[in-house]
């Protein structure tokens, strides 16, 4: 089965379309990357790290979109490189049959090895590619280094092109977008806006990324490691419209030819972000929009527009005068941000304000703001969709994305 060369299998060119998207809830216009969009044939699995041994929704999906064929692992963002390859050989011989994957050992320490044909003759013969967790740059630095892409890059575009999957948990989900975040907190992202990388935790780094990922920025352990503001202020200073924070043991599955982004895993999947009508007034940001998504609901990655999972229905999001606000003291906390969002919607709070040092986030429904229950009795999680999202300064005084100060 190793031996099969998938390669050759050249995937259909899909005409550029809308995926239809029936009553869809609409969560932002075109975006500015979306022209830039080509169609094509693969898939793409985002995993936002921490991948449970024992999802089998995730890892069902990557076996099905394989078939018959191989699943690669690559270990080159990890710095215990054997342990990764071990175990991920394992999960993936568990879920899909003994002998299915095979190991693409390309190694932070010898980044070379991605230029060896050998290698990439091995990755034309997988019909899934699986980069495991570690450091996002040491993949880049092997794959894409400044000399120019390597043999192994253009067999992994090949196994996409071929209708195959490409698939990476933490780092492994960091590069999939070009550019990518390569590092930083969303407190220094908020302070300090976009550094380079000499500057450590002193902001957002970007950096060049692998470029499968068409649709956006991509971010991972997002809702546990309280990320929201450093995606926004990439987005901002990237000029790209959408993010997609991803969570832990969670993922997305991007159909490239049908422009169909699912979330997969579990609830509170992933967090979109849609700063297409966002305005900055000095320090303070004005209308981002987030959609809340888990297992089963449905993005047309070309616009923005959600459809929530078979049988979540609408409904009414409760005001009541009088009703007081929602408060957190961390804003940054693990899952701050998806709670209070749950909460807002299912009511009657007017708004939800979580506090950074410097910073207030505060979180507001409006008449464009839509709630999707789940059908299982007692569940908080509603798929939330258009919620609007506005930061600014504390009055003990902030600072700006350029560094300055406010007093």
């Amino acid at each position: 089965m190793g031996e099969r060369c998938w390669i050759g299998r050249v995937g259909t060119i899909v005409a550029l379309a809308l995926w239809a998207i029936g009553t869809a809830a609409c969560a932002g216009g075109a975006g500015r990357q979306a022209s830039e969009v080509a169609p094509g044939a693969g898939h793409l699995i985002i995993i936002g790290g921490a991948l449970s041994a024992e999802n089998e929704e995730i890892y069902g999906r990557m076996v099905q979109l394989a078939g018959d064929g191989p699943i690669g692992i690559v270990p080159t963002a990890s710095g215990v490189p054997d342990e990764s390859l071990t175990g991920a050989l394992a999960r993936f011989d568990r879920w899909g049959g003994a002998g299915r994957s095979v190991a693409i050992d390309i190694r932070h320490d010898q980044p070379e090895q991605a230029a060896n044909p050998e290698w990439a003759a091995r990755i034309a013969t997988c019909r899934g590619i699986f980069f495991t967790g570690g450091v996002q740059t040491r993949i880049l630095n092997a794959f894409r280094p400044e000399a120019g892409d390597t043999v192994c890059h253009h067999a992994v575009q090949g196994v996409l092109a071929a209708g195959g999957f490409v698939a990476g948990s933490s780092a492994g989900a960091a590069m999939m977008s070009d550019p990518m975040i390569a590092g930083g907190t969303s407190r220094a992202a908020l302070r300090f806006g976009v550094v380079d990388a000499d500057a450590a935790d002193r902001g957002v780094r970007i950096g060049r990324g692998m470029g499968y990922f068409p649709y956006g920025l991509t971010d991972q352990h997002f809702l546990a490691r309280g990320r929201l503001g450093r995606l926004i202020v990439a987005l901002e200073q990237t000029g790209l419209d959408f993010g997609y924070g991803v969570e832990e043991n969670r993922a997305i599955h991007a159909d490239l030819a049908r422009h169909r982004i699912e979330a997969i895993g579990g609830p509170h999947a992933v967090l979109m972000v849609d700063v297409s009508r966002m305005q900055r007034q000095g320090a303070s940001l004005h209308n981002v929009r987030l959609a809340l998504l888990s297992s089963g609901d449905a993005v047309n990655a070309l616009d923005g527009r959600v459809v929530p999972a078979p049988g979540r229905m609408p409904a009414t999001i409760p005001v009541e005068a009088g009703a007081s606000e929602l408060r957190h003291d961390n804003a940054w906390g693990r899952n701050v941000i998806p709670e209070l969002m749950a909460d807002l919607v299912l009511g009657p709070a007017p708004r939800a304000v979580a506090l950074d040092p410097d910073f207030e986030i505060v979180l507001s429904t409006d008449a464009e703001t839509r709630r999707f229950d789940d059908p299982e009795p007692g569940s908080r999680t509603p798929t939330i969709v258009n919620l609007r999202l506005d930061i600014r300064p504390r009055a003990t005084g902030t600072a700006s994305v350029d560094g300055s100060r406010t007093p």
